[in-house]
């Protein structure tokens, strides 16, 4: 493949085993490690070519000049593919398939390096990146910080508290954020947090961005179920400012993802706990894609016996079967009729949705009908 001098605009990502659903924790893992061998370069615009301003070209005419130029190209370097199709489709699929969301774009529009109404985020769930104002200490056997606080400009460029994420992080993350962390130390608070978060709290210089995503913002504008994804290097701290969402998901796709609704009752212990090493896997991350994909799973699992995997210490520990209920009830999982096996008791059923999560809270990681 050969190019003249040009602007490529796209984006790298490490496909995760199996699905190909990017990992931004893998990704950073890859950088920092050198182990960049099997990262994607997606591409979807190109503003300058062979010295020709693209940029007030439409994009249909932008994205047919930029797949010419990658037809012969190596396997990590692919287009960004168009589909065509109701946007409450596409964001279903997207959101089916576990990925964050889709990027929208009008056909005629031009090229901006800013967020115009020409190119919006269509989310699955809530996700942005915050400023990090400080960190509270870790607790019990975990080390290096317990959650960086968080924070956002408002609409007078004021530094504003959004609250805290202590999940999402592995022990390799822990240690080269916090490394981070206690370079940018800083004697004063940035921002105005509650008396009881205030006392624990060592503040840093706000300057690290992180990538989160969760359910809702509360009445307070506090986030609700945060789960952080990544430190990100390319925008900077006073460009950080609270998103609204671009648009509704619709009825049909809010049923499908429980995930957010049926979480908030859900006590998920151990959340950080690693599941899958070589994904760098959570266990709340577990609990959330059961969640997601649960509206799939139930038509498969309702009204059949189904044979639980439990894995206590991670998928590269001790496994085991479970196919009756014993003292711990899981909601959401029911007891089928005796008669289906009278000489033994009596056989498992996933009823609902909350029974992929009190399950996978259980440490279930497949369900065997």
């Amino acid at each position: 493949m050969r190019l003249k001098p040009g602007w490529l605009d796209g984006e790298i990502v490490l496909p995760r085993p199996g699905n190909g659903s990017p990992s931004f924790q893998a990704l950073q893992k890859a950088l920092e490690t050198d182990r960049t061998d099997e990262i994607v370069y997606y591409l979807f615009d190109v503003p300058y070519y062979a010295g020709r301003d693209l940029t007030r070209v439409p994009l249909v005419a932008r994205r047919t000049l930029l797949q010419s130029l990658l037809i012969d190209s190596p396997a990590v370097i692919r287009f960004s593919e168009t589909f065509v199709a109701p946007p409450d489709q596409l964001v279903a699929s997207a959101c089916k398939l576990g990925l964050e969301g889709i990027i929208g774009k009008r056909k005629d529009s031009p090229y901006s390096g800013r967020r115009t109404r020409d190119w919006i985020k269509l989310k699955c769930s809530q996700r942005q990146e915050f400023v990090i104002v400080g960190w509270t200490a870790p607790r019990g056997q975990r080390r290096g910080f317990g959650a960086p606080l968080l924070g956002v400009h408002d609409a007078t460029g004021k530094l504003v508290y959004a609250g805290k994420v202590g999940t999402g992080f592995n022990d390799r993350s822990l240690a080269s954020i916090h490394a981070k962390l206690k370079k940018l130390a800083a004697k004063q608070a940035t921002v105005q947090v509650p008396g009881s978060v205030a006392r624990s709290v060592h503040w840093v210089r706000p300057e690290l961005i992180g990538e989160v995503s969760f359910a809702e913002w509360t009445t307070g504008l506090h986030l609700r179920h945060p789960v952080f994804h990544a430190l990100r290097t390319d925008k900077l701290a006073k460009d950080i400012v609270r998103e609204d969402p671009e648009v509704s998901l619709g009825p049909d796709l809010e049923e499908e993802a429980v995930a957010p609704t049926s979480l908030s009752r859900l006590r998920v212990t151990h959340p950080d706990r690693i599941v899958d090493a070589s994904l760098e896997a959570t266990k709340i991350e577990l609990v959330r894609y059961y969640g997601l994909v649960g509206s799939l799973m139930l038509e498969h699992l309702r009204s059949r016996p189904v044979s639980l995997v439990r894995a206590p210490r991670g998928v590269k520990g001790t496994l085991f079967f479970q196919k009756h209920l014993d003292r711990n009830r899981m909601e959401g999982v029911v007891q089928l009729d005796r008669a289906l096996d009278r000489k033994h008791a009596p056989l498992l059923e996933i009823s609902d949705p909350m029974g992929l999560l009190s399950a996978s809270q259980m440490n279930v990681i497949e369900f065997h009908t």
